[in-house]
Protein backbone atom coordinates (compact mmCIF):
# COMPACT_ATOMS: atom_id res chain seq x y z
CA UNK A 1 0.00 0.00 0.00
CA UNK A 2 1.34 3.44 -0.96
CA UNK A 3 0.39 6.67 0.82
CA UNK A 4 0.50 9.90 -1.32
CA UNK A 5 -0.03 13.41 0.13
CA UNK A 6 -1.30 16.04 -2.29
CA UNK A 7 -1.46 19.74 -1.10
CA UNK A 8 -3.33 22.63 -2.69
CA UNK A 9 -4.24 26.14 -1.67
CA UNK A 10 -7.56 25.03 -0.19
CA UNK A 11 -7.04 21.52 1.21
CA UNK A 12 -4.84 18.52 1.42
CA UNK A 13 -5.87 15.10 -0.21
CA UNK A 14 -4.72 11.63 0.87
CA UNK A 15 -4.68 9.13 -2.06
CA UNK A 16 -4.30 5.45 -1.22
CA UNK A 17 -3.27 3.06 -4.05
CA UNK A 18 -3.69 -0.74 -3.46
CA UNK A 19 -0.82 -2.75 -4.95
CA UNK A 20 -1.40 -6.54 -5.45
CA UNK A 21 1.95 -8.18 -5.10
CA UNK A 22 1.03 -11.92 -4.48
CA UNK A 23 -1.01 -14.41 -6.58
CA UNK A 24 -3.95 -16.30 -5.00
CA UNK A 25 -3.59 -19.20 -2.57
CA UNK A 26 -5.53 -22.46 -3.01
CA UNK A 27 -7.46 -23.25 0.16
CA UNK A 28 -9.47 -26.30 -1.00
CA UNK A 29 -8.15 -28.41 -3.86
CA UNK A 30 -10.63 -30.27 -6.10
CA UNK A 31 -11.36 -33.92 -5.20
CA UNK A 32 -12.25 -36.42 -7.92
CA UNK A 33 -13.83 -39.85 -7.67
CA UNK A 34 -15.54 -42.63 -9.54
CA UNK A 35 -18.53 -41.86 -11.74
CA UNK A 36 -20.67 -44.21 -13.87
CA UNK A 37 -20.57 -43.69 -17.59
CA UNK A 38 -23.28 -41.28 -18.69
CA UNK A 39 -23.25 -39.42 -15.38
CA UNK A 40 -21.30 -36.45 -14.01
CA UNK A 41 -19.41 -35.37 -10.92
CA UNK A 42 -18.92 -31.82 -9.66
CA UNK A 43 -15.43 -30.66 -8.69
CA UNK A 44 -14.86 -27.77 -6.25
CA UNK A 45 -11.92 -25.40 -5.76
CA UNK A 46 -11.58 -22.49 -3.31
CA UNK A 47 -8.84 -19.89 -3.28
CA UNK A 48 -8.06 -16.71 -1.33
CA UNK A 49 -6.17 -13.63 -2.35
CA UNK A 50 -6.35 -9.94 -3.05
CA UNK A 51 -7.71 -8.47 -6.19
CA UNK A 52 -10.14 -10.07 -8.57
CA UNK A 53 -9.95 -13.88 -8.63
CA UNK A 54 -10.53 -15.59 -11.98
CA UNK A 55 -11.14 -19.36 -12.24
CA UNK A 56 -10.67 -21.65 -15.20
CA UNK A 57 -10.75 -25.44 -15.35
CA UNK A 58 -8.51 -27.77 -17.32
CA UNK A 59 -8.58 -31.45 -18.23
CA UNK A 60 -5.80 -33.69 -19.36
CA UNK A 61 -6.37 -36.52 -21.77
CA UNK A 62 -3.08 -37.98 -22.80
CA UNK A 63 -0.23 -35.54 -22.15
CA UNK A 64 -1.79 -32.15 -22.82
CA UNK A 65 -3.92 -29.98 -20.61
CA UNK A 66 -6.87 -28.35 -22.36
CA UNK A 67 -9.27 -25.75 -21.00
CA UNK A 68 -12.78 -27.16 -20.45
CA UNK A 69 -14.36 -24.20 -18.68
CA UNK A 70 -13.80 -20.41 -18.63
CA UNK A 71 -17.01 -19.72 -16.75
CA UNK A 72 -15.04 -18.24 -13.82
CA UNK A 73 -16.73 -20.47 -11.25
CA UNK A 74 -15.35 -22.31 -8.26
CA UNK A 75 -17.06 -25.53 -9.43
CA UNK A 76 -17.00 -27.64 -12.57
CA UNK A 77 -19.37 -30.45 -13.56
CA UNK A 78 -17.85 -33.10 -15.79
CA UNK A 79 -19.32 -33.93 -19.18
CA UNK A 80 -21.81 -36.84 -19.31
CA UNK A 81 -20.52 -37.89 -22.74
CA UNK A 82 -17.13 -39.01 -21.44
CA UNK A 83 -16.19 -42.56 -22.37
CA UNK A 84 -14.83 -45.11 -19.93
CA UNK A 85 -11.40 -44.14 -18.65
CA UNK A 86 -9.41 -41.94 -16.26
CA UNK A 87 -9.42 -38.14 -16.62
CA UNK A 88 -7.32 -35.61 -14.71
CA UNK A 89 -8.67 -32.17 -13.80
CA UNK A 90 -7.18 -29.06 -12.21
CA UNK A 91 -8.26 -25.51 -11.51
CA UNK A 92 -6.32 -22.42 -12.55
CA UNK A 93 -6.93 -19.39 -10.30
CA UNK A 94 -5.43 -16.00 -11.11
CA UNK A 95 -5.48 -12.35 -10.01
CA UNK A 96 -3.55 -9.26 -11.02
CA UNK A 97 -0.36 -10.71 -9.55
CA UNK A 98 -0.52 -13.96 -11.51
CA UNK A 99 -1.99 -17.49 -11.59
CA UNK A 100 -1.84 -20.49 -9.29
CA UNK A 101 -2.76 -24.06 -10.22
CA UNK A 102 -4.53 -26.51 -7.91
CA UNK A 103 -3.49 -30.07 -7.36
CA UNK A 104 -4.72 -32.33 -10.13
CA UNK A 105 -7.47 -34.82 -9.31
CA UNK A 106 -8.56 -37.99 -11.09
CA UNK A 107 -12.09 -38.76 -12.23
CA UNK A 108 -12.57 -42.40 -13.14
CA UNK A 109 -15.47 -42.98 -15.54
CA UNK A 110 -16.43 -46.62 -15.19
CA UNK A 111 -18.76 -48.96 -17.05
CA UNK A 112 -20.91 -51.95 -16.09
CA UNK A 113 -19.31 -54.81 -14.14
CA UNK A 114 -17.13 -57.49 -15.68
CA UNK A 115 -18.23 -61.07 -15.06
CA UNK A 116 -15.33 -63.22 -13.93
CA UNK A 117 -17.28 -66.42 -13.16
CA UNK A 118 -20.15 -67.44 -15.40
CA UNK A 119 -22.81 -70.04 -14.50
CA UNK A 120 -22.20 -73.37 -16.23
CA UNK A 121 -24.62 -75.79 -17.84
CA UNK A 122 -25.46 -78.88 -15.79
CA UNK A 123 -27.29 -82.18 -16.01
CA UNK A 124 -29.64 -83.09 -13.20
CA UNK A 125 -32.58 -85.26 -12.23
CA UNK A 126 -35.87 -84.19 -10.70
CA UNK A 127 -34.78 -85.18 -7.19
CA UNK A 128 -31.40 -83.43 -7.30
CA UNK A 129 -30.34 -79.93 -6.27
CA UNK A 130 -28.49 -77.67 -8.72
CA UNK A 131 -26.24 -74.76 -7.71
CA UNK A 132 -25.35 -72.01 -10.18
CA UNK A 133 -22.64 -69.43 -9.44
CA UNK A 134 -21.85 -66.03 -10.93
CA UNK A 135 -19.15 -63.58 -9.88
CA UNK A 136 -18.76 -60.00 -11.08
CA UNK A 137 -16.16 -57.33 -10.45
CA UNK A 138 -16.17 -53.60 -11.03
CA UNK A 139 -16.55 -50.21 -9.40
CA UNK A 140 -19.61 -48.99 -7.61
CA UNK A 141 -22.21 -51.05 -5.80
CA UNK A 142 -22.56 -54.47 -7.45
CA UNK A 143 -25.85 -56.39 -7.33
CA UNK A 144 -26.97 -59.67 -8.90
CA UNK A 145 -30.23 -60.61 -10.61
CA UNK A 146 -31.01 -64.17 -11.75
CA UNK A 147 -33.32 -64.84 -14.68
CA UNK A 148 -34.82 -68.01 -16.21
CA UNK A 149 -36.68 -69.06 -19.33
CA UNK A 150 -37.91 -72.17 -21.10
CA UNK A 151 -35.23 -74.23 -22.80
CA UNK A 152 -36.92 -73.61 -26.15
CA UNK A 153 -36.51 -69.85 -25.78
CA UNK A 154 -39.01 -67.13 -24.98
CA UNK A 155 -39.00 -64.24 -22.55
CA UNK A 156 -36.63 -64.10 -19.60
CA UNK A 157 -38.32 -63.78 -16.21
CA UNK A 158 -36.72 -62.58 -12.98
CA UNK A 159 -36.43 -65.22 -10.26
CA UNK A 160 -37.85 -63.68 -7.10
CA UNK A 161 -37.14 -64.58 -3.51
CA UNK A 162 -40.53 -66.25 -3.19
CA UNK A 163 -39.55 -68.70 -5.93
CA UNK A 164 -36.20 -69.57 -4.37
CA UNK A 165 -35.66 -69.38 -0.63
CA UNK A 166 -31.89 -69.46 -1.01
CA UNK A 167 -31.86 -66.41 -3.31
CA UNK A 168 -31.27 -62.99 -1.74
CA UNK A 169 -31.54 -59.62 -3.42
CA UNK A 170 -27.80 -59.64 -4.02
CA UNK A 171 -26.84 -63.28 -4.38
CA UNK A 172 -23.97 -64.70 -6.37
CA UNK A 173 -25.46 -68.19 -5.99
CA UNK A 174 -28.71 -69.68 -7.23
CA UNK A 175 -29.95 -72.98 -5.79
CA UNK A 176 -32.60 -74.85 -7.82
CA UNK A 177 -34.52 -77.78 -6.37
CA UNK A 178 -37.08 -80.21 -7.78
CA UNK A 179 -36.79 -78.91 -11.31
CA UNK A 180 -39.42 -80.68 -13.42
CA UNK A 181 -38.46 -79.37 -16.86
CA UNK A 182 -35.17 -78.28 -18.41
CA UNK A 183 -34.53 -74.55 -18.07
CA UNK A 184 -32.06 -71.88 -19.13
CA UNK A 185 -30.58 -69.47 -16.61
CA UNK A 186 -28.47 -66.33 -16.70
CA UNK A 187 -27.31 -63.75 -14.20
CA UNK A 188 -27.30 -60.00 -14.78
CA UNK A 189 -24.66 -58.17 -12.72
CA UNK A 190 -25.47 -54.51 -12.11
CA UNK A 191 -23.75 -51.40 -10.84
CA UNK A 192 -24.62 -47.73 -11.25
CA UNK A 193 -23.31 -47.81 -14.84
CA UNK A 194 -25.62 -50.60 -16.01
CA UNK A 195 -25.82 -54.37 -16.20
CA UNK A 196 -23.77 -57.14 -17.75
CA UNK A 197 -25.34 -60.47 -18.72
CA UNK A 198 -23.63 -63.73 -18.01
CA UNK A 199 -23.41 -66.64 -20.40
CA UNK A 200 -26.59 -68.71 -20.62
CA UNK A 201 -26.45 -71.90 -18.55
CA UNK A 202 -28.75 -74.75 -19.52
CA UNK A 203 -29.92 -77.06 -16.74
CA UNK A 204 -31.10 -80.26 -18.43
CA UNK A 205 -33.37 -82.58 -16.49
CA UNK A 206 -32.70 -86.24 -17.24
CA UNK A 207 -36.04 -88.00 -17.07
CA UNK A 208 -38.23 -90.51 -18.86
CA UNK A 209 -40.61 -88.71 -21.20
CA UNK A 210 -42.27 -91.87 -22.59
CA UNK A 211 -42.58 -94.84 -20.25
CA UNK A 212 -43.09 -98.41 -21.50
CA UNK A 213 -46.76 -99.35 -21.17
CA UNK A 214 -48.49 -102.43 -19.78
CA UNK A 215 -49.40 -104.82 -22.57
CA UNK A 216 -51.89 -107.64 -22.90
CA UNK A 217 -50.62 -110.01 -25.58
CA UNK A 218 -51.68 -113.39 -26.93
CA UNK A 219 -49.36 -116.31 -26.53
CA UNK A 220 -46.75 -116.88 -29.27
CA UNK A 221 -47.15 -113.33 -30.58
CA UNK A 222 -44.60 -110.49 -30.69
CA UNK A 223 -44.67 -107.08 -29.04
CA UNK A 224 -42.39 -104.06 -28.55
CA UNK A 225 -41.91 -101.72 -25.60
CA UNK A 226 -40.74 -98.11 -26.04
CA UNK A 227 -38.82 -95.86 -23.68
CA UNK A 228 -37.93 -92.22 -24.47
CA UNK A 229 -35.51 -89.95 -22.61
CA UNK A 230 -35.46 -86.14 -22.29
CA UNK A 231 -31.80 -86.23 -23.37
CA UNK A 232 -30.82 -87.37 -26.85
CA UNK A 233 -27.01 -87.29 -26.77
CA UNK A 234 -24.55 -89.41 -24.80
CA UNK A 235 -27.33 -91.55 -23.33
CA UNK A 236 -27.48 -95.33 -22.97
CA UNK A 237 -30.48 -97.58 -22.37
CA UNK A 238 -30.70 -100.91 -20.61
CA UNK A 239 -33.68 -103.20 -20.02
CA UNK A 240 -34.47 -105.69 -17.27
CA UNK A 241 -37.08 -108.43 -17.13
CA UNK A 242 -38.12 -109.31 -13.60
CA UNK A 243 -34.81 -107.78 -12.41
CA UNK A 244 -32.76 -109.82 -14.92
CA UNK A 245 -30.82 -108.04 -17.66
CA UNK A 246 -32.26 -108.28 -21.17
CA UNK A 247 -29.59 -108.26 -23.88
CA UNK A 248 -29.65 -108.30 -27.64
CA UNK A 249 -33.33 -107.46 -27.99
CA UNK A 250 -33.33 -103.65 -27.98
CA UNK A 251 -32.38 -100.96 -30.48
CA UNK A 252 -31.59 -97.40 -29.42
CA UNK A 253 -31.47 -94.26 -31.53
CA UNK A 254 -30.96 -90.84 -29.98
CA UNK A 255 -33.48 -90.43 -27.19
CA UNK A 256 -35.50 -93.61 -27.84
CA UNK A 257 -35.02 -97.30 -27.11
CA UNK A 258 -37.32 -100.06 -28.41
CA UNK A 259 -37.34 -103.51 -26.85
CA UNK A 260 -38.60 -106.22 -29.21
CA UNK A 261 -40.11 -109.34 -27.62
CA UNK A 262 -40.87 -112.15 -30.06
CA UNK A 263 -42.64 -115.52 -29.84
CA UNK A 264 -43.91 -114.98 -26.33
CA UNK A 265 -44.43 -118.30 -24.60
CA UNK A 266 -46.56 -119.19 -21.61
CA UNK A 267 -43.81 -120.03 -19.18
CA UNK A 268 -45.08 -117.15 -17.06
CA UNK A 269 -48.44 -115.44 -17.17
CA UNK A 270 -46.92 -111.99 -16.63
CA UNK A 271 -43.46 -110.41 -16.83
CA UNK A 272 -42.30 -107.03 -15.55
CA UNK A 273 -40.00 -104.86 -17.67
CA UNK A 274 -38.05 -101.74 -16.63
CA UNK A 275 -35.89 -99.43 -18.76
CA UNK A 276 -32.93 -97.55 -17.24
CA UNK A 277 -31.53 -94.43 -18.91
CA UNK A 278 -27.96 -93.36 -18.12
CA UNK A 279 -26.12 -90.17 -19.01
CA UNK A 280 -22.74 -89.63 -17.45
CA UNK A 281 -22.97 -90.44 -13.75
CA UNK A 282 -26.74 -89.98 -13.61
CA UNK A 283 -29.46 -92.53 -14.24
CA UNK A 284 -33.26 -92.70 -14.10
CA UNK A 285 -35.61 -95.66 -14.26
CA UNK A 286 -38.90 -95.97 -16.10
CA UNK A 287 -42.17 -97.13 -14.65
CA UNK A 288 -42.65 -100.88 -14.61
CA UNK A 289 -44.42 -102.27 -17.67
CA UNK A 290 -46.22 -105.56 -17.10
CA UNK A 291 -46.51 -107.93 -20.05
CA UNK A 292 -49.48 -110.25 -19.52
CA UNK A 293 -49.74 -113.30 -21.78
CA UNK A 294 -53.01 -115.08 -22.45
CA UNK A 295 -54.15 -118.17 -24.39
CA UNK A 296 -57.44 -119.34 -25.91
CA UNK A 297 -60.69 -118.88 -23.95
CA UNK A 298 -61.91 -121.33 -21.37
CA UNK A 299 -65.60 -122.26 -21.04
CA UNK A 300 -66.73 -121.58 -17.47
CA UNK A 301 -70.45 -122.10 -17.96
CA UNK A 302 -71.76 -124.53 -20.60
CA UNK A 303 -75.25 -124.12 -22.12
CA UNK A 304 -78.05 -126.25 -20.66
CA UNK A 305 -80.97 -127.43 -22.82
CA UNK A 306 -84.41 -128.62 -21.87
CA UNK A 307 -87.96 -129.41 -23.06
CA UNK A 308 -89.99 -126.69 -24.72
CA UNK A 309 -93.53 -126.83 -26.19
CA UNK A 310 -93.86 -126.36 -29.89
CA UNK A 311 -94.22 -122.68 -30.73
CA UNK A 312 -92.30 -121.60 -27.67
CA UNK A 313 -88.60 -120.79 -27.14
CA UNK A 314 -85.87 -121.39 -24.62
CA UNK A 315 -82.79 -119.27 -23.92
CA UNK A 316 -79.40 -120.94 -23.73
CA UNK A 317 -76.45 -119.38 -21.89
CA UNK A 318 -72.68 -119.82 -22.26
CA UNK A 319 -69.94 -118.20 -20.20
CA UNK A 320 -66.23 -118.08 -21.00
CA UNK A 321 -63.13 -116.41 -19.58
CA UNK A 322 -60.16 -114.90 -21.36
CA UNK A 323 -57.82 -111.88 -21.20
CA UNK A 324 -58.33 -111.16 -24.87
CA UNK A 325 -61.39 -110.05 -26.82
CA UNK A 326 -64.05 -112.77 -26.84
CA UNK A 327 -66.31 -113.48 -29.79
CA UNK A 328 -69.38 -115.75 -29.52
CA UNK A 329 -71.41 -117.56 -32.17
CA UNK A 330 -74.01 -120.34 -31.78
CA UNK A 331 -74.49 -123.52 -33.80
CA UNK A 332 -77.32 -126.07 -34.13
CA UNK A 333 -77.54 -129.64 -35.34
CA UNK A 334 -80.61 -131.69 -36.10
CA UNK A 335 -80.20 -135.47 -36.36
CA UNK A 336 -77.05 -136.36 -38.23
CA UNK A 337 -76.85 -133.17 -40.11
CA UNK A 338 -73.88 -130.88 -39.93
CA UNK A 339 -73.56 -128.12 -37.40
CA UNK A 340 -74.85 -124.86 -38.85
CA UNK A 341 -74.45 -121.36 -37.50
CA UNK A 342 -77.67 -119.89 -36.14
CA UNK A 343 -76.34 -116.70 -34.55
CA UNK A 344 -73.36 -114.38 -35.13
CA UNK A 345 -74.62 -111.70 -32.76
CA UNK A 346 -71.60 -112.16 -30.49
CA UNK A 347 -73.72 -112.65 -27.38
CA UNK A 348 -73.40 -115.07 -24.50
CA UNK A 349 -77.04 -116.13 -24.88
CA UNK A 350 -79.17 -117.57 -27.65
CA UNK A 351 -82.98 -117.86 -27.80
CA UNK A 352 -84.28 -120.74 -29.90
CA UNK A 353 -86.60 -120.20 -32.85
CA UNK A 354 -90.35 -120.54 -32.17
CA UNK A 355 -90.92 -122.04 -35.61
CA UNK A 356 -89.06 -125.26 -34.80
CA UNK A 357 -91.05 -128.43 -35.43
CA UNK A 358 -91.36 -131.31 -32.99
CA UNK A 359 -88.02 -133.05 -32.46
CA UNK A 360 -84.64 -132.91 -30.77
CA UNK A 361 -82.13 -130.19 -31.55
CA UNK A 362 -78.54 -129.90 -30.35
CA UNK A 363 -76.92 -126.54 -29.68
CA UNK A 364 -73.41 -125.47 -28.85
CA UNK A 365 -71.47 -122.15 -28.47
CA UNK A 366 -68.16 -121.41 -30.18
CA UNK A 367 -66.02 -118.85 -28.28
CA UNK A 368 -62.84 -117.41 -29.76
CA UNK A 369 -60.20 -114.74 -29.10
CA UNK A 370 -56.94 -113.63 -30.76
CA UNK A 371 -55.22 -116.88 -29.85
CA UNK A 372 -57.79 -119.52 -30.75
CA UNK A 373 -61.28 -120.90 -30.17
CA UNK A 374 -63.05 -123.36 -27.91
CA UNK A 375 -66.41 -125.13 -28.26
CA UNK A 376 -68.81 -125.63 -25.40
CA UNK A 377 -70.52 -128.89 -24.58
CA UNK A 378 -73.59 -129.46 -26.69
CA UNK A 379 -77.03 -128.97 -25.13
CA UNK A 380 -80.22 -130.78 -26.29
CA UNK A 381 -83.47 -128.93 -26.74
CA UNK A 382 -86.54 -131.21 -27.09
CA UNK A 383 -89.49 -129.54 -28.86
CA UNK A 384 -92.70 -131.44 -28.02
CA UNK A 385 -96.34 -131.20 -28.97
CA UNK A 386 -99.17 -130.15 -26.67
Amino acid sequence: MVRINVACWCCSILVVVLCVSDPPEIIDHPTGGDVPIGRSITLMCRASGLGTLVYSWERRSGRRWTTVSNDNTTSYTTDTTLTIGEYMYRCNVSNEAGPVVSNSTTVNVYGPPTITTHPTSQLTTISMRVTLNCEGTGRGSITYQWQARNINGGQWSVISNSNNRRLSNNSRRLVVRNLQESQQYRCVVFNEAGGTRSYVATVTVLKITTHPQDRLVPVYSSVSLTCTSSVSSNVTFSWTSDSRDVTGQSTSTGDTSILAITKIGRKRNSTNYVCTVRCGSLSVMSNTATLTVYGPPAITGHPTGGDVPMGRSITLMCRASSLGTLAYFWERRSGRRRWTTVSNDNTTSYTTDTTLTIGEYMYRCNVSNEVGSVVSNSATVNVYGE
